[in-house]
């Protein structure tokens, strides 16, 4: 294109400075999409910058996994998330239902009669679930039975309920006469041990398994490689990147 001296113009390029906890971020996505998990968590390790969602597949088995009680997996996917600092809100409510999903998987072990290893658990998970506890807008206005939080510090209400739970069982085993009876007692549960107004595990896990859909964001796929394609001819498109032809012709 020739001005008005005759001369001929060329494109005006600028230049666009991308953060690099955002590159990091799209070499994260590339390596799950890729199924390179162990380059993902050796990256992780040293920059603490996961993917910030999941991919579509990894988002329903997340969701599949909480409905079927399958805790250890669902800790395992969300263990490569990770939000980034502008937002905030975002990382709260993550921090609250993995506050939850931790609770929901201490109480599943002592329904179960692993008091010894709910025990230990919340021991070692306690300041977690107390440092992600609050009352979001949302619980505000849920009923009650869809509550997931419960008064005062979590660790604490889940120890009591533990403690609820151990002390009925036992009562009502030594009381037992027959076999028939101690099958029972093995399945009976406080009031109120997995939520208000006598919830549930099976309401309680649905519940979770939606919250987990509405907070953890469902990353694009083939992220990365869109978005060196469309450098590579915005470049070719600028003269930044010769055509193979020029090449060809010097």
């Amino acid at each position: 294109m020739a001005d008005d001296d005759g001369e001929v113009g060329s494109i005006s390029t600028s230049t666009l400075t991308v953060p690099s906890s955002q590159i990091l971020t799209l070499i994260q996505h590339h390596l799950t999409e890729s199924g390179l998990t162990s380059s993902s968590r050796a990256l992780l390790s040293e920059s603490s910058i996961g993917t910030h969602g999941l991919l579509s597949h990894a988002h329903a088995k997340l969701q599949v996994c909480a409905k079927n009680g399958d805790w250890g997996e669902v800790l395992e996917i969300l263990s490569n998330v990770t939000v980034s600092k502008s937002s905030s809100e975002v990382r709260k409510k993550l921090d609250l239902v993995l506050g939850q999903v931790h609770e929901m998987a201490i109480l599943e072990l002592g329904d179960l009669s692993e008091m010894e290893i709910a025990f230990a658990t919340l021991r070692v998970c306690s300041g977690l679930m107390d440092a992600s506890y609050h009352w979001d807008e949302e619980d505000q206005g849920r009923a009650d039975s869809d509550k997931l939080s419960s008064a005062g510090p979590l660790s604490r209400s889940v120890e009591r309920r533990l403690h609820a739970l151990a002390a009925l069982r036992s009562l009502h085993s030594s009381a037992a006469v027959s076999e028939d009876n101690i099958v029972t007692a093995g399945t009976l549960l406080p009031p109120d041990y997995y939520g208000s107004n006598g919830v549930t595990k099976e309401k309680r896990r649905h519940t979770l398994s939606k919250r987990l859909g509405e907070v953890v964001p469902i990353i694009p796929s083939s992220r990365l490689l869109s978005l060196l394609q469309q450098a590579m001819k915005w470049q070719i498109h600028t003269g930044e990147i010769p055509m193979v032809k020029d090449l060809w012709l010097q």
